[in-house]
């Protein structure tokens, strides 16, 4: 037998973490949707549902939901075997698992792989744009009945939609305000070929400005700015493919650089200098790529003789955050450069490629050299500052659920070996990353020519 996995900081205090998952997502049973649908929308659900359908098969072919033989690995304490994944849409039972796993408090994307958002997601099929805002719609009053369970503790970031009424989700941005929801997703195909208008267009300027007027988040996810459907038709090709498994679908997530284009293209089209106040987070998107990006951008700048009204690092400082997710240490070693109140900590619940049900032994692996204040920080600290969270109520939740530097940190702790594998299989923890320098460049070169005739 090979010995356990080990850990090796020392803690330095007892007080309990205070954890915050900032990327964990909720959703309804697709088909119960249909209730929250306007009723001319009902009978357009059918083809939702097929969609539904090839995207679940994708999980299943990548081993989800996992196998007996996995749970015995991953689930000692019965946490999925239970019936925990019901969390995706019962919320009461979402309090319960955030409890048992630690923490005190998610901030809630749309979908999951038990069910993507009706016509407004990547994973399904083009439609129009009136089905695209029925169906935001139809999540956005789930998200609601959702979070009434516990606003300080389930906080949401609904979808905005329709276009080209870019009033009406300027209006969405203040009606989550007024549920006390924490952050928003801008509709999902900006930028995409034959779509919605970039980002640095002007025509979004009322939506940047109802953010930036109620202190909103805008929250970049990964699958934002692809065309609607890119998911479903790589799914489809790839289970076409004789003895397809999890290799042949892995590609689907690691794709993951136009996500990153908005930092660029919001800086250089001035966005951030119009809404100084706004604020963006890159959810999902890693971190890695952070620091080499804004340096190539000083270049830039540089170059165009000090275009910008501040520098790309003022910019990420005052208007820009990251998420994660499931952090690998890449991720960790430039969490200085890119700033310590930057970084946040997500689960990505329910994916199976997420922490739950291990996040404790996930946490041992990834922050087991860091420092106590660095993993404060990550873990809830920063999340509970950039939302404007309840820091007493769900510090006295910590105190409650979190678990002990001890029980994180240092030596004294141990995660099984087969844990640790499963960990790193589903999260990459150890992956090694390059930084794509000339793609990068030649982004940037395309984008800041378009962005710079919006200022």
């Amino acid at each position: 037998m090979s010995d356990p996995v080990s850990s090796a900081a020392d803690p330095r205090s007892s007080k309990p973490f205070t954890i915050v998952s900032a990327d964990s997502h909720v959703g309804l049973l697709p088909q119960e949707y249909r209730e929250y649908l306007d009723p001319q929308y009902r009978d357009a659900l059918d083809d939702y549902l097929e969609d539904n359908l090839v995207f679940q098969s994708m999980f299943r072919k990548l081993g989800y939901p996992f196998s007996p033989q996995v749970l015995d690995v991953i689930d000692k304490r019965g946490a999925i075997s239970s019936g925990g994944y019901a969390g995706f849409y019962d919320p009461h039972r979402r309090l319960r698992i955030q409890a048992e796993d630690g923490l005190v408090a998610e901030v809630l994307h749309p979908g999951g792989p038990i069910a993507i958002t009706p016509w407004a997601d990547p994973g399904t099929r083009r439609v129009s744009e009136e089905l695209r805002a029925a169906g935001t719609t139809a999540y956005n009053r789930f998200l609601a009945d959702f979070c009434s369970a516990d606003r300080k503790r389930l906080l949401g970031v609904p979808s905005t939609y329709p276009w080209p009424d870019m009033e009406a989700a300027a209006n969405t941005v203040r009606w989550a305000a007024e549920q006390g929801m924490v952050g928003v997703y801008p509709a999902r195909f900006a930028g995409a070929k034959d779509d919605l208008p970039p980002i640095y267009d002007r025509a979004w300027d009322p939506f940047w400005a109802a953010c930036a007027e109620t202190g909103i988040k805008v929250h970049l996810h990964a699958g934002s700015g692809k065309p609607q459907g890119f998911m479903l038709t790589r799914i489809k090709s790839a289970l076409e493919k004789a003895g397809s498994g999890p290799d042949a679908l892995a590609h689907i997530f690691e794709n993951i650089f136009d996500e990153r284009r908005p930092l660029w293209q919001l800086m250089w089209s001035g966005v951030f200098d119009r809404f100084p106040a706004l604020r963006v987070v890159f959810v999902e998107i890693r971190s890695y790529w952070i620091p080499p990006t804004l340096d190539a951008l000083t270049r830039k700048n540089e170059e165009a003789g000090g275009i910008l009204k501040l520098t790309p690092w003022e910019y990420w400082e005052r208007n820009c955050a990251v998420t994660p997710t499931f952090m690998r240490l890449t991720d960790l070693d430039v969490r200085e450069n890119v700033g310590m109140d930057k970084v946040m900590f997500g689960s990505d619940y329910p994916h199976a490629e997420g922490t739950w049900p291990n996040t404790e032994d996930f946490l041992r692996l990834v922050l087991d050299d860091i420092p106590e204040a660095d993993a404060r920080a990550i873990l809830g600290s920063n999340a509970i500052d950039f939302y404007h969270l309840d820091r007493a109520y769900l510090e006295g939740l910590g105190a409650k659920y979190g678990p002990k530097p001890a029980e994180i940190l240092g030596q004294a702790h141990t995660v099984d070996p087969g844990v640790a594998e499963h960990l790193n299989n589903r999260n990459g923890l150890n992956k090694k990353v390059s930084y794509e320098d000339q793609r990068t460049e030649d982004a940037v070169v395309e984008d800041v020519v378009k962005a710079l005739a919006q200022r």
